[in-house]
């Protein structure tokens, strides 16, 4: 299993034994030390963030919950049609 390290002095399988209330979703990116960035979301939607060698745990990011509740919705205006087309 990969058990790398999300955060400073932890490891994926310590910070969900922590943080019970999260799923892993994915590395998203590298910060510019070269530090990855992961999601994790919780059972209501809230994305948290953790950043390689930085964080003490994940933090809960409004902006990047809201960002992907308007991807969900970008999908679902592309699947079905624009709002004014459902009516």
């Amino acid at each position: 299993m990969d058990n790398p390290c999300v955060g400073k002095n932890i490891c994926l399988e310590h910070l969900l034994l922590k943080q019970r209330n999260l799923t892993r979703l994915e590395i998203v990116g590298v910060t510019s030390n070269n530090r990855s960035i992961y999601y994790f979301t919780d059972v209501q939607g809230y994305v948290y963030v953790s950043t390689e060698d930085s964080s003490e745990e994940a933090l809960r990011d409004v902006l990047e919950t809201l960002k992907g509740v308007g991807s969900i919705l970008f999908q679902a205006s592309s699947d079905y049609g624009s709002p004014s087309q459902l009516q």
